[in-house]
């Protein structure tokens, strides 16, 4: 059974958001230990919205998900 698209989407992107902050406090300690980072622009980057957007979307797949589940037992 493959996976939807949408699930794909998601689980890429519960993947790369967090490795992406990671990533990014990474950047801002070594401004704090060093002075100087390779991506300094990273430093500053704020994941609040894409956390947002995730968590949104992700709880409206699974109300879909439930809402076509329920459909479809109804309709047996």
């Amino acid at each position: 059974m493959s996976m939807p698209v949408a699930d794909v989407l998601l689980t890429i992107g519960w993947i790369i958001v967090p490795a992406m902050q990671f990533v990014c406090s990474d950047q801002r300690m070594r401004i704090i230990l060093y002075g100087e980072a390779p991506f300094e622009g990273l430093a500053l980057t704020d994941f609040t919205v894409a956390y947002l957007v995730l968590l949104v979307a992700t709880a409206a797949r699974v109300a879909l998900s439930a809402m076509r589940g329920r459909d479809k037992g109804a309709s047996l």
